[in-house]
């Protein structure tokens, strides 16, 4: 089962992996540009990715990488699973788009794979 983690426990130490959705005007993604100095801006251009794109972050939080990953995918659910198996499941946190939720998760995130160290954060209003 996914975890929900608090707004006090986003940048505390305990997943390896972070995702979150190009969304430049979102919360976390605002958030996590700013503590990275600015390195999702550098993606950030007129024309929406139209690929992942993993930084490393080791230097700005307690974690190893932060994958942004376009929203346009039909389930971005599904493309962040594709991505977790391919980087060999590590602990991971997603960042939530707005108005999702646990069970939205869930119902994309294949059964089998609900054993890991996985959370995830509610997204904000600014």
């Amino acid at each position: 089962m996914f975890k929900q983690l608090t707004y006090h426990q986003a940048f505390v130490a305990g997943s390896d992996l972070w995702v979150l959705p190009f969304e430049p005007t979102s919360f976390w993604f605002k958030k996590i540009n700013w503590q990275t100095q600015f390195l999702l801006q550098t993606i950030h251009s007129p024309i929406k990715i139209s690929n992942p794109l993993m930084i490393t972050t080791e230097k700005f939080f307690p974690n190893k990488a932060v994958l942004c990953i376009p929203i346009q995918k039909i389930s971005w659910i599904q493309e962040i699973h594709k991505h977790w198996i391919n980087l060999k499941k590590p602990s991971m946190r997603i960042f939530l788009r707005k108005n999702e939720t646990q069970d939205d998760i869930e119902k994309d995130w294949p059964k089998k794979d609900l054993i890991y160290n996985l959370s995830y954060l509610k997204q904000y209003n600014l």
